[in-house]
Parts: C-alpha cells; sequence; structure tokens
C-alpha cells in the first residue's frame, strides 16, 4: 500500500509540476483513500488546482491579475487556506500553503498581508536544500522556489522598494541558472519566464551607466528564452500575444544595450564576441517574430516590434557607408546585410498591423537596395496608413496599434524620399510635383507636422534635404510642363525650394550643387557660377561641383580657366591614390572622372579644333581602362590633367590634314586591352573580390557611351571610316540603340540620305522623346526641302516623290519642332530653335522664324561645351 501511495504522490507532484489541474483532483482522492496523512498536502493541492483553472479561463489569462468576477472565488481560496494547519516540523509543506497564499493575497492586491505572510527566509534555506537534491519528488519544490521568488519580487515591487525587490529577483535568476531551465518542468518554466522579465525590466528602468551587472541579466533572460523556444513545451497559461510582447520587450532592450556598448567603444576596438553576440539576440527576435501565428488585430500595439526594427535601422545607418550621391550601399557586405534587414522588415509587417513606421523604414532600405519598384509599393500603402490615421485622428477614434507608430519627422523624410526616386529614377515630373504640394502646405502652414529633434542642427539639415528636395520635384516638373506659365511657376518654385533650403542649411555641398545645376540648365549662368563658387568654398573636394564651374565659364568661351579647372581636378582627384588602384574608386567618382575627361578634350575641340581634340581620344579609353578593368595604357598617369595651358588654334580644319592623325588604329589596340580584361572578369568566378554581373553590364553600357561620343567625333573630323568604325564597336557591345542609330543616319545623311532616314524613325520607334533623334530627323528633312535639287543628284537618294510628299514633311518637321522646344531639354536647346526657325521660314512664317533665330542666339550665347547632365549622371 505504501509503494502505491508513494506512487500517487509522485503522479501528483507531476500533474502540478506539469499544470495539468484537472488531473490533481482525482490523484488527491487516490492518495487520500490510502493515506489520511497527506490530507493538508492535497488539500493544498485541491485549492491550487480551483484557483489556477479560475486563472486560465480568465479572459484575458494572466498570473498576476484578476478580474472582478473572480473577487469571491479568491476569498474562498484564501479562506480555504487559512483553515489549513501544518506541522511546525514539515518545511516544505508549509512552503506550500505559504506562497499559494500569498499568490490569492496578491491577485486580491492586499500587498500588506503577502509581506506579514511571507517567509522569505524559509524559502532562501529550502531553495539551498533543493540545488542539492536530485530526487525526481522535488519537482514541485523547484516550481515552489521559483515562484515564491517571483511573487515576493513582485509584491516589493509594488510596494516601491525597488532594491529589495531587485534582491529578491536576483537571487531567483541565480537559482533558476544554477539549477537548468530548459528541461523544467512547464510550470517552472512559466513561473522562471515571469521572474526574469520582471528582472529585466527592474535594471532597464533603474540603468544609469553601461555596466556587465546589467548586461549579465539580460544575457540570462535570452539564454533561457533560445533554450525555451528551441526545447520547451507550448505553454498555454500565458496568452500568446503577452509571451511575444514581453519577450520581445526585453530581447529589445538586449539588443539596445548591445548596440549601445557597440556605439561607446566604436571602430575596431569593438570585440569580436560582441558583435556575434548582437547577431544572436537579432535571430532570437526574428524567430520569436515568426513563432506568432495570430493574425495581428487593431488593437494590438505595433510598439514592441516596432522597436527592434528601429534598433536594426539605427545599427545599419551606423554600420553601412551610403554612396554619397546616390545614396545606395555598394559594398557586398553591405548589400547582404540590407538585403537581410529587408527580409526582417517584411517578416515584421506580417506580424504588426498597419505600421506606418515599418513601411517608412521598407522604404529607407529598398532606396539604398536600388529595388525602387519595391520602393513605390512601399510608399504607397505608406501613405494609405498615413491618411487613415489622418481620418481617424480628426474623428478621435485612434487604433492602438497606429497610435504608436509613425512619427512627424519621418513622414516628412519618408515623403520626401520618395519625392527624390520620382525625380532621379521615376523622372515622373507629375507625381513628384504633387508630393512636393503635399509636402511643402505641411511645411508652410500652422498646422504642419512639428519636427521633434533632440538636436537643431539636426532639425536644420533634415529641412534643407526636405526643401531640396522639394525643389528637385518642381524643377522636373517645370522642364516636363509644355504649358508656358506652368513651366515658369514651377521654376520660380524650385529656386525659391532651393534658398530655403540652403537658408537652413548653408553648408550642405550637395544643396550648391542641385542648386547650380538648376541655374545652369535653366540658362541662369551668372547666378549658377555664384552659386557652384560658394559650395566649393565649403568643399574644395568636390569633383563633380567642379565639373559643373568648368562648363559654364566655357559658356562664356573662357575656356582656358576652365581647361585649368578640369586639369587641376584630374590631378587633385587621384592624387596619392596608386595608377593600378584606380579600379577599386567608387562608382560615382569613376563617372566624375571620365565625365572630366571627356569635357577636357571638349575644351581641347572647341579652342584648337577637331584634329588635336581627336589626338586625345586615346586617352579617354586609357583612363577608362584604368578605372573599369584595371588594364589599359596611359602616356603619363603622373600628370592626368596634362599641361593646363590650351595652346590656341584656329577650329576650322580640312579634311586632308585630318586623315595625317589616323588615331583608330591606337585606339583600336587600347580597347583590344579593354576587352580581354572585360572577357577574364566577365568568365571569371563571382568571389569577394569580382565585380557583380549587373556592374559589369553597367560598365560596358558606359564603354559604349564613349565609342559613341568617339564616332560623333570622328564624324565631325571628316574621319568617316572611322566613325563608322566606332558605331560597329559600340554596337558590337549591345546592338543597335536609338543614340547608336542617330550618329550611324548623321554620318550617312549625305550619302545615303533615305537609309538615314531609316535609321532616325527607327530611333524614333525604339524612343519617342529622343532628342537626337527628333533633332537629327529634323535636319535631314529640312536640308531635303531646302535644297533637294542639289542633293539628290541620283532619283535613289530622294526622299521625296512629290510636291505633296514636300509639304507634308515641312508640316511634320514644325510640329515636332514645335513640341519638342516646349518642354524639357530641347525648350534651352539651341539647335533645336535654330531649325524651328527654318522651319518657320519654308512655310513662310517670318515672325516665327525671327522669335526662334534669336532665341537660338540667346541660348547658344550661354552654351558650354557639353551638356550641363555632363556632370549628373548618377540615376541614368
Amino acid at each position: 500500500m505504501l509503494g502505491r501511495n508513494s506512487s500517487y504522490l509522485n503522479q501528483l507532484d507531476t500533474a502540478r509540476s506539469e499544470g495539468d489541474w484537472d488531473a490533481v483532483k482525482a490523484l488527491s482522492d487516490k492518495v487520500l483513500k490510502h493515506s489520511s496523512s497527506s490530507d493538508v498536502l492535497c488539500a493544498i493541492a485541491c485549492i491550487e488546482a480551483d484557483l489556477m483553472r479560475n486563472l486560465e479561463n480568465d479572459s484575458p489569462p494572466n498570473l498576476l491579475t484578476a478580474n472582478e468576477n473572480l473577487s469571491q472565488d479568491l476569498a474562498v481560496f484564501s479562506q480555504r487556506c487559512e483553515a489549513l494547519s501544518v506541522p511546525a516540523d514539515d518545511y516544505r509543506l508549509r512552503l506550500q500553503l505559504v506562497i499559494l497564499h500569498c499568490h490569492i493575497l496578491l491577485l486580491q492586491n492586499n500587498i500588506g498581508s503577502v509581506v506579514n505572510t511571507f517567509d522569505l527566509e524559509l524559502l532562501q534555506n529550502l531553495s539551498i536544500d533543493a540545488g542539492k537534491s536530485s530526487d525526481d519528488n522535488d519537482k514541485y519544490l523547484d516550481t515552489l522556489i521559483i515562484k515564491g521568488y517571483a511573487i515576493m519580487g513582485i509584491v516589493y515591487e509594488a510596494r516601491g522598494n525597488n532594491s529589495q525587490a531587485s534582491q529578491i529577483y536576483m537571487q531567483g535568476s541565480n537559482y533558476i541558472k544554477s539549477n537548468g531551465s530548459s528541461t523544467k518542468p512547464a510550470q517552472s518554466i512559466i513561473w522562471s519566464e515571469v521572474l526574469l522579465y520582471r528582472l529585466a525590466g527592474m535594471v532597464a528602468s533603474a540603468q544609469t551607466s553601461l555596466s556587465d551587472q546589467v548586461l549579465d541579466v539580460y544575457r540570462t533572460y535570452t539564454q533561457f528564452i533560445t533554450n525555451l523556444i528551441n526545447n520547451g513545451p507550448s505553454l498555454p497559461t500565458l496568452p500568446e500575444s503577452i509571451l511575444v510582447k514581453n519577450r520581445l520587450n526585453v530581447m529589445n532592450r538586449h539588443y539596445l544595450y548591445l548596440s549601445a556598448l557597440l556605439s561607446q567603444q566604436g571602430g575596431t576596438s569593438v570585440p569580436p564576441n560582441l558583435t556575434s553576440e548582437l547577431e544572436e539576440v537579432s535571430k532570437l527576435v526574428e524567430k520569436v517574430l515568426l513563432s506568432s501565428q495570430s493574425i495581428p488585430k487593431a488593437n494590438d500595439s505595433n510598439a514592441p516590434v516596432e522597436s527592434y526594427v528601429d534598433m536594426i535601422l539605427q545599427n545599419w545607418s551606423s554600420m553601412v557607408e551610403l554612396n554619397e550621391v546616390t545614396g545606395l550601399v555598394e559594398s557586398k557586405l553591405s548589400i547582404s546585410m540590407t538585403q537581410k534587414i529587408k527580409d526582417t522588415i517584411y517578416q515584421a509587417i506580417e506580424r504588426t498591423f498597419h505600421s506606418r513606421s515599418l513601411l517608412c523604414h521598407l522604404v529607407t532600405i529598398t532606396l539604398a537596395l536600388g529595388q525602387y519598384e519595391e520602393t513605390l509599393a512601399a510608399f504607397q500603402i505608406y501613405l494609405d496608413y498615413e491618411e487613415q490615421y489622418r481620418i481617424q485622428k480628426q474623428s478621435g477614434a485612434q487604433d492602438k496599434a497606429t497610435t504608436s507608430s509613425d512619427n512627424d519627422a519621418s513622414i516628412i523624410k519618408t515623403i520626401s524620399s520618395a519625392i527624390h526616386l520620382f525625380v532621379h529614377v521615376k523622372y515622373d515630373g507629375v507625381k513628384a510635383k504633387e508630393l512636393a504640394d503635399k509636402l511643402r502646405g505641411w511645411m508652410n502652414t500652422d498646422t504642419s507636422p512639428k519636427v521633434k529633434s533632440t538636436s537643431f542642427n539636426a532639425y536644420n539639415k533634415l529641412i534643407a534635404s526636405v526643401y531640396s528636395n522639394i525643389g528637385a520635384a518642381y524643377f522636373l516638373y517645370s522642364q516636363q510642363s509644355a504649358i508656358v506659365e506652368d513651366h515658369l511657376d514651377a521654376l520660380a518654385l524650385a529656386i525659391e525650394s532651393y534658398q530655403t533650403a540652403l537658408s537652413f542649411d548653408s553648408s550642405s555641398v550637395y544643396i550648391y550643387f542641385d542648386y547650380a545645376l538648376l541655374l545652369a540648365k535653366s540658362k541662369k549662368i551668372t547666378e549658377a557660377v555664384t552659386i557652384a563658387k560658394k559650395g566649393l568654398i565649403i568643399d574644395k573636394t568636390q569633383v563633380a561641383l567642379w565639373h559643373l564651374l568648368a562648363l559654364l565659364l566655357s559658356s562664356f568661351q573662357n575656356y582656358d580657366s576652365a581647361y585649368k579647372i578640369i586639369c587641376n581636378t584630374l590631378d587633385d582627384a587621384v592624387k596619392g591614390a596608386d595608377v593600378d588602384s584606380w579600379c577599386d574608386f567608387p562608382t560615382t567618382k569613376k563617372e566624375d572622372l571620365l565625365q572630366l575627361k571627356i569635357t577636357q578634350v571638349a575644351l581641347i575641340e572647341a579652342y584648337q579644333g577637331v584634329a588635336k581634340a581627336i589626338e586625345s581620344v586615346i586617352d579617354v579609353f586609357a583612363m577608362y581602362g584604368k578605372l573599369y578593368t584595371g588594364h589599359g595604357y596611359t602616356k603619363d598617369n603622373s600628370n592626368l590633367g596634362r599641361d593646363s595651358q590650351l595652346e590656341h588654334k584656329s577650329s576650322r580644319s580640312h579634311g586632308n590634314d585630318l586623315r595625317l592623325v589616323r588615331t583608330i588604329s591606337k585606339v583600336s589596340k587600347v580597347y583590344t586591352n579593354v576587352r580581354k580584361s572585360f572577357d577574364k572578369i566577365h568568365h571569371r568566378p563571382l568571389n569577394n573580390t569580382t565585380k557583380s554581373n549587373a556592374s559589369h553590364q553597367n560598365n560596358l553600357i558606359t564603354l559604349r557611351k564613349i565609342w559613341l561620343w568617339t564616332a560623333a567625333l570622328y564624324r565631325r573630323g571628316g574621319l568617316l571610316e572611322d566613325s563608322e568604325q566606332a558605331i560597329v564597336e559600340a554596337e558590337s557591345i549591345n546592338f543597335a540603340d536609338p543614340d547608336s542609330r542617330v550618329q550611324l543616319g548623321l554620318l550617312i545623311r549625305h550619302l545615303r540620305p533615305n537609309d538615314a532616314l531609316k535609321e532616325f524613325e527607327l530611333a524614333l520607334e525604339e524612343d519617342s522623346n529622343n532628342l537626337g533623334a527628333l533633332l537629327a530627323l529634323s535636319l535631314l528633312l529640312l536640308d531635303h526641302i531646302e535644297f533637294g535639287v542639289e542633293l539628290n543628284g541620283n532619283d535613289h537618294d530622294k526622299l521625296f516623290i512629290s510636291r505633296n510628299d514636300s509639304l507634308a514633311a515641312k508640316a511634320r518637321v514644325r510640329a515636332i519642332l514645335q513640341q519638342a522646344t516646349s518642354r524639357g531639354e530641347a525648350r534651352n536647346n539651341p539647335e533645336a530653335w535654330l531649325l524651328l526657325s527654318r522651319a518657320y521660314e519654308q512655310e513662310g512664317d517670318i515672325d516665327g522664324m525671327k522669335k526662334a533665330l534669336w532665341r537660338s542666339i540667346e541660348l547658344e550665347e550661354c552654351r558650354g561645351v557639353r551638356s550641363y547632365d555632363a556632370v549628373f549622371v548618377y540615376y541614368s
């Protein structure tokens, strides 16, 4: 009988330890049937089972608080405990009764009675004994001890005695660490998590500085949750939403604490184990995020998830380096890290309800990765949520999730980022202006968002960047608008926005650059020079700004000064860098240097003639080789800028002189080396030192543009065969496109006008807005309208079979040029206006001819040796 009773006692102990409260009553009856001496134990077990069933069935279930509907039951439970008498020498049984009664008193919010009832010394002594015992019958004693420390810590915390509460929690934590956790029964695990969560909350609120003790508390909790997730059972006592929230709260604090340590130690002094610990905590948080299977609701708070993602983004921004111009991550390590963060944000979005904060972060991350379609999709949802939030705010019916989501600074930055995307990637002036109008309205009214910042300087920089993006939006719209009034109004708003931006932050060289470029493209040359010089006072290393200044000076025919600037800038840009390391330069710097070199050749052509310029083509290809492949040939790498003094020579040259140059063979030798280098890269397995295939393709596109530029230069110099060969080289890289068709058409327009016409038509089929194709087609048609007899020596060379064809061509040319000069780049293009004046003349519109001709002259007088777009190629 004794053996059977011992078995029932073991089963009762196990049922209480695992929280099988329905089995407790039946097992208690069996124990009493075989031994009446266990009556007090069975009574305690039955009271506990009744209490825990009531708590689990309560809505919501909670171990530490009870609803009013349980008040009568709690009073009965308390009376039942008070009626029990425990032998003085049975310490374990007495502890069971004391902790059960204290739990009930805590639920009744009778804090004073808990303090008077509890026996802390008994708990401490039994915890020592339990730590030494290996008896399976002590399972429930383990639960009892952890529960006792948790309850007493909560009681002292409620009384405001945080010091005593912290000491008790720490004792419980030490007991848990010394006795394991992952293999313990369910009730031990439940109360362990309660205790460790309360302790982590206390150290978080009490910490005044970084300390090992605080970190140890977080590590204990995180390790406990790790073991629990990997090995632990499903715990129904606490709702999933509460478990996830509590765990995320503490692990967020752990993550933040480690981030603060990293920030404090900084640089290369950060211990590797600290970085790996940060990664492990991050993985664990994501596992907890993924563990939630419930569908998020409007009354669920997003705060825990948003707080974690905030910390990820904060660490990301301090660990990765974005390209200052494009805003893109470039290194493979940074791209990989950013992609992982994007995946985490998507997981977080699935576990939250209408989180604007997470969508704001998604916009930031996808922009940095250059995944612009995803950026736009996220931004559209962001705007929808923002609109819902504002409607709720106005009606006073805000839900719990959205009231804790985004802040005003994030709203402004997110919309500003979207404007930047529409301007520089999508080239959608209408959409950019819509967002700019909305954002400008917010910034200019009393109801505008009040951007909070811990630093006034940070506030100024934020507002300055916002107004800079607003200015870019209005300028793009002004270029794309065909209505003169809209164009002028938008241009005025763009200038006003840039001036406002500089009033907030006069130290941003990028705002000076953007503003100067706007003025240059608007033909406000004098103002553009002034702004460019102000920007260079702030930062003399800005290659693109020096380049812009050189082009501006060339518009005044000040070629010598412009040439000196180009040469000095080229030399300064590579000073101290070994020529073999040029291929490691950032992409934007490579573009800067290559465009500078082309402008150098353009200045030579403008001042010394095309023959001299052709001699320098080989230097452009040599630079390309060094920048993009690490191979190539250069005449003199020690003096990249060459002579900084132009020798004047008439720009008028003759074909016979040019034939003596014949540099195409030299260029071909350089290109052969370049092509071999690319072939090696293209077939070499990708690793940490090789470029991605996308980067390789972009480099080839750059090379293709150089060949087309070379073809145009040779054509202007009369080297027609060499020009054709350059076009062939360009098309061998990526077949024919509108730009190569235009170059080929211009090359053959005198000899084979019908073939040239086909090339221009094909170019416009592929890109109806291609300005080069529009102007080339107009030029060809006007030449044959005006000089048809002289040009059409053979019948097969005639463009127009009948007079009606010629009249139709006149009407078409006029329509093309009128539409082209009403917007975009052609609005300020002197060739376009000159051709339009010829079209008006053919139709007898003398007033129109004069206006167009004077406009062409006006634009020609402020025209640089190259388009101002040459200094801003980063988004193309």
